[in-house]
């Protein structure tokens, strides 16, 4: 990795804190309970961003798991709404085939905003095309792709992450061909957050 690459990587991260922050407060109990466990919704931490426009593209969980599952005969992906502590409902896709990850539709106004600042990082470090880029900047909605195995702990004061583990490395042949349907269903751009580089159309 270089370091042109590195400003980059704080971006999936702060995804995670999104991800946390929206349901952290589901898990905390009041401090004579023990905490709720942290649901079954994989890893908080994005190893890659699939990043398109909602307006021209409309994606949902059932959608993707469809997209998925015809991409190839070994491929095993199914829609979850998964419960939450305390109520509400957290929607994905838990994939078990051709690898085991989790893919979140994530269109807040806070990922949005960091699509931007995405797009003007990549535009000050050259790192994509100018056509790119504009389309990039037009783009309101992502599809994280996550590992299945989620490096959360929750304790009776805090929420613990283990923001540097992922076993889920979008340079994996198997991980890239996954990202590349992906990014054909959603006519997006891809971004490798672990290796913190665009993926190639």
């Amino acid at each position: 990795m270089t370091n042109s690459k590195l400003p980059l990587i704080p971006f999936c991260i702060a995804a995670s804190v999104i991800i946390i922050g929206s349901v952290a407060s589901l898990f905390m109990a009041p401090a004579k309970d023990k905490p709720c466990p942290f649901p079954d919704i994989g890893s908080p931490i994005a190893s890659a961003m699939v990043i398109y426009d909602s307006r021209e593209i409309q994606l949902d969980t059932r959608k993707l798991a469809v997209i998925i599952n015809q991409s190839s005969n070994e491929a095993n992906a199914k829609a979850e709404d998964v419960p939450l502590p305390q109520g509400g409902i957290f929607k994905l896709v838990r994939v078990k085939k051709p690898m085991g990850l989790v893919v979140v539709i994530n269109d807040s106004p806070e990922s949005i905003e960091e699509i931007r600042e995405l797009a003007a990082e990549a535009e000050k470090q050259k790192l994509l095309p100018k056509e790119s880029i504009a389309k990039l900047r037009n783009c309101n909605a992502r599809l994280d792709v996550s590992s299945a195995n989620n490096p959360t702990k929750v304790t009776d004061k805090a929420i613990i992450i283990d923001a540097t583990m992922t076993d889920l490395d979008p340079a994996n042949p198997a991980v890239q061909h996954f990202l590349h349907t992906l990014q054909g269903s959603a006519q997006g751009i891809t971004f490798d957050c672990v290796n913190g580089v665009w993926l190639k159309p």
